[in-house]
């Protein structure tokens, strides 16, 4: 007789609505496409996953400095 009633309390005191993540925006760039003047292709990312590719190629250029497969200095 008391499990029904505290079954009953235990889901008033639950949250009705369980809140989902809103998607994040996403972000649409024009790259233009190699060998042509004039065309361009259009890539829509997330904000984070901009971020994410921008890190890596940053990290990436970082380490072949690092490495010495390119030069940072300017031409003389």
């Amino acid at each position: 007789m008391l499990l029904p009633i505290l079954l009953m309390a235990t889901a008033a005191a639950a949250p009705a609505t369980t809140a989902t993540p809103k998607p994040e925006p996403m972000i649409c760039k024009r790259e233009p496409v190699t060998g042509s003047l004039a065309r361009f292709r259009k890539i829509c990312m997330s904000e984070s996953k901009w971020r994410a590719v921008g890190e890596r190629a940053q990290n990436q250029a970082q380490d072949m400095q690092d490495r010495g497969l390119i030069n940072s200095e300017s031409p003389r």
